[in-house]
């Protein structure tokens, strides 16, 4: 009887690793340097371009440089991605497939895919 209420006060005991949530870290700022240097000129030009054009839509538009991507916000909410690899740009654009015309006349024979649930796909703009 003994083994069997020792046994019950062993299931009781709290989780080790379930008592404290971990803390999540605050996101580190990177430097633009960071994703640029060592990058090819048609790269570098390609995303000044596209990072004015983005910094140009609105005084409310935050940059924030992160250690693998450049996020866009129009406060809370991110509205576009850039990521820099060796010698592509991939951008990850925030669109509502309802309000989106270019969806509905650049979609495939089946038409454009319901994309609410999922990751935005890249677009490679190749130098």
């Amino acid at each position: 009887m003994t083994a069997r209420l020792e046994r019950l006060r062993q299931l009781k005991r709290p989780n080790p690793s379930r008592q404290a949530p971990v803390q999540r870290r605050d996101a580190q700022e990177y430097s633009v340097g960071h994703h640029l240097d060592g990058k090819s000129a048609a790269i570098v030009d390609l995303f000044e371009q596209i990072d004015e054009c983005g910094r140009s839509l609105g005084a409310d538009v935050s940059r924030r440089v992160r250690k693998q991507y450049f996020g866009y916000f129009r406060g809370k909410r991110s509205f576009f991605t850039i990521e820099i690899q060796r010698q592509r740009l991939l951008l990850y654009l925030s669109l509502d497939p309802a309000d989106s015309q270019a969806l509905e006349r650049g979609g495939n024979a089946r038409g454009p895919r319901d994309r609410s649930l999922r990751h935005w796909p890249p677009l490679a703009v190749s130098k």
